[in-house]
């Protein structure tokens, strides 16, 4: 596999920045915004599996706020 360029690791390290903020903002409310459907669709290359993503973006649409708290850190 080849290394990634300084390009690749800026997205993939904003990209997780994003999903953290959604984990810490949770508790306030949904997190399903373009923000973050950018940050999941941007690492989705870089991901060996995609359930992780498909999963953090399902919990962060949902209205229960447990639920969406644990989802997203599962997830993440």
């Amino acid at each position: 596999m080849s290394a990634l360029s300084r390009r690749q690791r800026i997205v993939i390290a904003c990209s997780v920045f994003v999903l953290r903020e959604g984990v810490t903002r949770c508790a306030d409310g949904r997190v399903d915004t373009m923000h973050v459907r950018l940050a999941l669709s941007c690492l989705l290359p870089h991901c060996a599996e995609r359930w992780p993503l498909a999963l953090y973006w399902d919990a962060a649409a949902q209205e229960n706020e447990i639920g969406r708290a644990q989802g997203v850190t599962a997830a993440l």
